[in-house]
């Protein structure tokens, strides 16, 4: 074995050496453990002032200031650091605090902040004006424990105290611990991280508000700050858990508060405030969800003035966006009343339709802007026998649905009822933003008047429009060419074509109105005031020049007990209460014979017909009268009153047989009926009676001359021609006329022939009678007439006995016998009074014979 030789002055150096290290080091920590002072200590751009360092066990540093702005400025400040890099300082820095036993900074300047930090053993102390920390650190077996006694962020008041430990070897942190703010709200908060990613969850003990939160979280949207922050009122509230991942970098944990960050708070009787608008919403608890979607309010028995709205759903969107927005779904049954509408014209809804009973089941989905409250609206209403009103028109549903989208609501095909006058099915549609309507109505049945008996429409489809601008409603029903309009307190009821309405009215037919307008005017739809123009009429009317009466202009009111009508001239009033009274004045009435009279709709009805200067005209002969006075019950239960001057005439029928009584009219009267001048004063009779057909009856006639009778000038004519007749040229019987003082005669008259059977006139100088046939269509006529004459002489004859017999006859006159044919206009007269005088001898010397038989007879 080889040694090894070791030089004596190489130890010496050695030794030398050592106690020089020795040395030196006693030396340094002499001056150590006595402490080194430096008042002013600038390296590099940092500056120090009151520096101490000194050595106790382990080294302590004291600093009365110490300078950090000018880092501020360095290239590498203006880098940002991720977490990774952050994590290997605070390794490094927690290696280099291993060496001391205390470091404390008075002061530490880092631009316009200022601080303090304190590290003494495994207590680390940290105040700048914003933030104050209290940590105590200690190491067990790979794991670094700390004691968080205080971390207090003061310009939030937030206030953290717990526990994190550190696994080295894994490199895994955990948390957990208790977070106050302000002392409003108090969080239990857990987490972990891999220092690649973070996550925190935990939940809070009750507390009164989210004020607090103004504070912590900016929120440059006012309404959503409302929605937040004052919205929302209770007796107690709690975070019932919150929970968000991110990685561990600046940008990722922001991102996450805002997108990743659950949370779910829970709220005990709330007042929630929709709308400043509004008033608040209740219910038994509500639970307040934020997600990514934004925050959502889960609501438990909520009430709104009222009603419930179970169901119901509330959201906040995009609540850090540009564009935030409330999503509103709002579901109840209620009455449809001003609270519903309070919602609604919060939100710039407007839905003209009010339910003053029953109620609606409603759906209504809200998205407002919660930038301008702008409002985009989806809603569905259902319900069932309930009584509405648009603006002021009340209408009955027996069942309808509505749908709104914005601006337009949509009446899908519904049962609808106004008063007791419309039921139909309706579908239209209103726009709430131009307030029209427009749709079609499937009419059940549309009636107006007693039993519809003025309009009645059924079973058609009539398209219809209006608008609801004002406080009335005009309801445009274009294909009848007719306006409704429902006001306030009076509703209106405009047809401008009566042609079209004919077909669906019983009025207008039974009156014959073919064409004109009318405007009817109504409180209930059961009264009505009326001004209307009727044209085409065909009434039995006619002007004095024969025009017919076509058109009327009246007024008047109708309801279920009663109606009164008049004619704007005043010539004809109708009025209908218990039966129908009808006044006429100065017009023409032709009297036309129905060939099948209709039975009438109520035979115990009665009308009532007064007239004044009405004129009759039957079958072209003018009845003239100054007063009539008709009742009619049914059309074969009639009697009439007729009047002119001091002349009257009653009718009465019955059971189909007409009686009538003239009596006392004068010449006027005959010879307007005739339309030609046959009398001359005196006064005129008729009795009669009408039935199956055929007139029988007897007229009278006194102290009148006939004049201008075809029959009677022919006989004046035949007189003429004959010489031998001469004797029957009379002042009473000649061209001037025929006097009479007193006649009658027995006539019957059906639809073929007029019968004289007898007649008898006494004249003032010839008598006459006979009787005879007119055959009524071709005016024939055969008529056998007997005239006497020498009446003034055998009234003088006549007192002398036995002479006035034997010379004059039985009767006292000469008589002829005439006979008349030919036509009325143009009738033949035959006499055989030249054999009647040849037989005069022989009849007086039989009168003469037959004297003595006379005599002893007497």
């Amino acid at each position: 074995m080889k040694k090894i030789k070791i030089s004596s002055k190489n130890v010496y150096k050695a030794i030398i050496l050592v106690l020089f290290m020795i040395a030196l080091l006693w030396g340094f920590f002499r001056v150590l453990h006595n402490g080194i002072e430096i008042p002013k200590l600038r390296v590099a751009s940092i500056e120090m002032r009151g520096f101490y360092l000194s050595l106790d066990k382990k080294l302590i540093l004291r600093l009365d200031s110490l300078n950090l702005t000018p880092l501020l400025d360095s290239p590498a400040s203006q880098e940002s650091s991720d977490l990774s890099e952050i994590l290997g300082w605070i390794k490094n820095t927690k290696l280099l605090l291993g060496y001391f036993q205390e470091i404390h900074l008075k002061e530490v300047i880092l631009g316009e902040n200022q601080g303090s930090l304190l590290f003494r053993g495994e207590r680390y102390e940290l105040s700048l004006p914003d933030l104050y920390a209290s940590i105590t650190l200690d190491e067990q077996k790979g794991h670094v424990l700390a004691q968080i006694q205080e971390i207090l962020y003061k310009p939030y008041k937030a206030r953290f105290i717990g526990k994190a430990d550190y696994g080295v070897l894994k490199n895994h942190l955990t948390l957990e611990g208790m977070l106050s703010i302000d002392s409003a709200i108090h969080l239990n908060v857990r987490g972990e991280s891999d220092f690649k990613r973070l996550h925190l969850e935990g939940e809070s003990l009750p507390f009164d508000s989210l004020r607090f939160l103004k504070d912590v979280v900016e929120i440059e949207n006012p309404n959503i700050r409302a929605w937040l922050y004052d919205n929302i009122h209770s007796p107690g509230m709690e975070l019932a858990s919150f929970s968000f991942d991110s990685e561990l970098n600046e940008k990722a944990i922001l991102e996450s508060i805002e997108k990743r960050l659950k949370a779910r708070l829970e709220i005990a009787s709330p007042e929630v405030t929709f709308h400043p608008d509004l008033p608040p919403l209740h219910g038994r608890g509500v639970s307040v969800i934020y997600d990514e979607r934004g925050v959502s309010f889960e609501l438990y028995e909520p009430s709104f003035e009222g009603f419930s709205l179970e169901g119901s759903q509330v959201g906040l969107r995009d609540i850090w966006g540009e564009k935030p927005w409330l999503d509103l779904l709002i579901k109840t049954e209620a009455v449809l009343d001003e609270r519903i509408h309070k919602v609604l014209k919060a939100y710039k809804i407007k839905l003209p339709l009010h339910q003053k009973d029953s109620t609606t089941l409603a759906k209504l989905k809200l998205e407002v802007d919660l930038n301008d409250y702008e409002t985009e609206a989806i809603g569905y209403f259902e319900t069932k026998k309930s009584n509405f009103s648009l603006n002021r028109l009340d209408f009955y549903a027996q069942e309808a649905s509505v749908k709104l989208v914005n601006s337009l609501i949509e009446i899908l095909p519904s049962r609808i009822k106004i008063g007791n006058f419309l039921d139909s099915e309706l579908a239209f549609s209103i726009d709430t933003r131009q307030e029209l309507i427009e749709g079609k109505a499937h009419i059940l049945d549309f009636s107006i008047g007693d039993r519809g008996e003025i309009l009645r429409i059924k079973g058609i489809e009539i398209p219809f429009s209006a608008d609801y601008k004002s406080a009335e409603i005009p309801l445009r029903l274009p294909t009848l060419e007719t306006r409704l309009v429902f006001g306030e307190r009076l509703h209106r009821i405009q047809a401008q074509n009566l042609a079209l309405l004919y077909p669906y009215s019983r009025l207008l037919q039974e009156e014959s109105i073919r064409a004109g307008w009318v405007n009817l005017e109504t409180k209930d739809f059961e009264r009505f005031s009326l001004q209307a123009s009727l044209q085409g009429l065909s009434y039995p009317l006619a002007e004095r020049d024969g025009t017919p009466v076509e058109s009327l202009e009246i007024e008047g009111q109708t309801s279920p007990s009663s109606t009164q009508i008049s004619s704007l001239d005043g010539r004809l009033r109708l009025e209908i209460l218990d039966k129908a009274k009808l006044f006429l004045r100065d017009y023409d009435i032709p009297l036309i014979e129905e060939s099948n009279p209709k039975e009438s709709e109520s035979k115990k009805s009665e009308t009532e017909i007064t007239g004044e200067n009405l004129h009759l005209i039957y079958k072209g002969k003018r009845i003239l009268s100054n007063r009539l006075k008709a009742t009619l019950k049914g059309k074969e239960n009639i009697s009439a009153t007729l009047s002119y001057k001091n002349g009257t005439l009653k009718a009465n029928l019955q059971n189909k047989r007409l009686k009538i009584e003239a009596r006392h009219f004068n010449d006027e009267f005959v010879n307007t009926f005739f339309n030609k001048e046959i009398a001359s004063g005196g006064r005129f009779d008729l009795i009669g009676e009408y039935g199956g057909g055929v007139f029988k009856g007897k007229s009278f006639i006194w102290d009148t001359t006939l004049k201008n009778l075809n029959t009677l000038q022919n006989v004046i004519a035949l007189i003429d021609s004959i010489p031998s007749l001469l004797i029957f040229k009379a002042p009473g019987f000649s061209a001037e006329g025929y006097a009479i003082k007193q006649g009658e005669a027995e006539i019957g008259i059906n639809d073929r022939y007029a019968v004289v059977e007898r007649f008898l006139l006494h004249g003032t100088s010839i008598d006459s009678e006979g009787s005879g046939v007119i055959e009524l269509e071709s005016s024939q006529i055969e008529f056998q007439t007997r005239f006497k004459t020498l009446k003034s002489l055998g009234t003088i004859v006549s007192n002398i006995p036995l002479l006035g017999y034997i010379i004059m006859g039985e009767d006292g006159s000469l008589s002829t016998e005439v006979t008349l044919t030919g036509t009325l206009d143009k009738p033949i007269a035959q006499t055989n009074l030249a054999q009647d005088t040849l037989k005069a001898p022989l009849n007086i010397l039989e009168r003469l014979i037959k004297t003595p038989l006379r005599l002893f007879g007497e």
